[in-house]
């Protein structure tokens, strides 16, 4: 059995074949207009036809899905977002370590989403061999300008 859309196309290529055969005149005017009607009762059949129920869970089906995705780019954005955040503030406490004089200093800084819609650090873990006075002096400058509290900068051994 020919569907609707088969019906309809099968349909316009007869019309046409036809009108093209017939010579200019009144006649190939009325068969131009039979041959529109027929046309269109043939897509008001088949949209009648359709089974629109199907169509709209599709419809819900595709939509779920692009929630999904959207909501998956929008995790993967944050993921890149915070890693190069943290990135951030791991360099740049490695160059105030420099500045301090600790040349072999490795740091990691865990950050943490706030209410004002920033990743801030939370975090801040540091290995390297350092005097205790370079130590305190490091662990004050993340407190005073990264906002992480003392017992969040944790030292490592070497």
């Amino acid at each position: 059995m020919m569907t609707s859309v088969g019906r309809l196309c099968a349909l316009a290529i007869l019309g046409g074949v036809l009108l093209s055969l017939m010579p200019e005149g009144g006649v190939r005017r009325i068969a131009g207009i039979g041959c529109t009607a027929v046309l269109l009762l043939t897509a008001v059949n088949a949209v009648q036809e359709t089974d629109w129920s199907a169509f709209r869970i599709e419809i819900a089906r595709y939509h779920e899905l692009s929630e999904e995705l959207a909501a998956d780019g929008r995790d993967a954005r944050d993921k890149l977002d915070r890693s190069v955040i943290e990135a951030e503030y791991e360099s740049y406490i490695c160059d105030e370590a420099a500045r301090l004089g600790i040349v072999e200093l490795h740091a990691e800084v865990t950050a943490r989403w706030d209410m004002a819609g920033l990743w801030l650090p939370y975090e801040v873990q540091l290995w390297g061999s350092c005097g205790e006075h370079e130590k305190k002096e490091l662990t004050g400058h993340i407190k005073a300008e990264l906002g992480v509290a003392g017992e969040r900068v944790i030292w490592h051994d070497g």
